[in-house]
């Protein structure tokens, strides 16, 4: 589509010779046609949110366990807001993304699985994050396989199978126990579904076993992330843009 004023390229952005001595009507009638003249749903602009700092930082952490040659990903995805990749650029990314994804790069992680569900409750993350939650000066954490209690820095339990249940000994307290008896009382659950007695029939909730398991965090799990990313770089190819990071 011809552009209904003189343009200039600057290798980069399509824009009016000289903005400024655009009259109201040119100026709108130019940006209409940046609008109608650009194939993208976002029109002028493909938007992809790749995920907060952590998340995009997960991105960087598996290109950079990864065994394939990503010299592209690893010079043009920013470590602060700011910055572009020109199209050119785009273009090797995209084929260093099905790089990325077929040398398969993963990272071992503990999970601390609810048996009565199946479900996952707490997890170190790929970055090795042994922390699961504090109470006063009682730190709980993971070490090593183990689910570990420490108290002014001495561990006072450790366990990779226990439960979790209302402690009969103190008022609104927890106990874990393992299978070998070992137990400690905390203040609060170390995690849901909450514990607590039902006032109606005045029946105690049984009692939640857990269970620390070894896992495989892979990239995988970073598909959508891997996605928002291919559709950038394809956006800019297919436009000749530049992606802009922000």
């Amino acid at each position: 589509m011809t552009p209904p004023v003189a343009t200039t390229f600057d290798g980069q952005f399509l824009e009016p010779v000289d903005r400024t001595s655009m009259s109201l009507e040119e100026v709108i009638a130019f940006d209409r046609w940046k609008l109608d003249a650009c194939e993208h749903p976002e029109m002028d602009l493909v938007v992809e949110r790749i995920g907060n700092w952590a998340e995009y930082g997960m991105v960087k952490d598996f290109i950079g366990a990864s065994t394939a040659d990503l010299p592209v990903l690893r010079a043009e995805l920013p470590s602060s807001n700011g910055g572009t990749t020109p199209w050119t650029r785009s273009l090797i990314a995209l084929g260093e993304l099905d790089q990325l994804v077929a040398s398969q790069p993963f990272f071992e992680i503990l999970e601390l699985v609810d048996l009565g569900t199946g479900r996952v409750v707490r997890e170190t993350g790929h970055f090795g994050s042994e922390f699961i939650n504090e109470q006063g000066d009682v730190l709980i954490h993971f070490d090593e396989t183990h689910l570990c209690v420490s108290v002014g820095g001495a561990t006072v339990f450790r366990s990779t199978r226990f439960q979790q249940r209302l402690s009969a000994d103190v008022e609104s307290a927890f106990d874990l126990i393992d299978v070998y008896g070992a137990s400690v009382t905390l203040g609060s659950p170390i995690c849901g579904p909450l514990i607590g007695r039902d006032d109606e029939d005045g029946l105690e909730v049984p009692p939640t076993e857990f269970e620390v398991r070894p896992a495989r965090f892979g990239v995988e799990n970073i598909e959508w992330r891997l996605g928002a990313l291919s559709r950038l770089f394809r956006a800019s190819v297919d436009s000749r843009n530049p992606v802009v990071w922000c």
